[in-house]
């Protein structure tokens, strides 16, 4: 989400976040930064262009295919989660976006 926003990248090292409650205050200390890239999203970001390097080779997408790709990666980890907390004999997240809040 940094590249979209015209800043450096942070690399996070994920063995620091061991527990559940280290996860938790992780995604709260991201989630302001998120929701206001999100809510200040207009038709002039539509066509900003985001630069990649993979394989060699260097890419360029449009922002919104980006934005797409991480809502689909989203709803792929709440299923991930939804699996597991069956497994665990608990109560699954919900798959529905409708009421999180997240446009307004």
């Amino acid at each position: 989400m940094s590249t979209l926003q015209g800043v450096d990248d942070i690399q996070h090292q994920l063995d620091e976040y061991e527990t559940l409650e280290q996860v938790r205050a992780f995604s709260d200390q991201l989630r302001p930064e998120i929701e206001s890239f999100l809510q200040s999203w207009g038709p002039e970001k539509e066509s900003g262009k985001f630069e990649a390097s993979r394989f060699g080779r260097n890419f360029v997408f449009p922002y919104s295919e980006v934005v797409s790709h991480l809502i689909a990666h989203e709803i792929h980890h709440i299923g991930q989660l939804s699996v597991w907390a069956r497994e665990a004999d608990r109560q699954p997240p919900s798959a529905n976006v409708i009421f999180r809040g997240l446009f307004g």
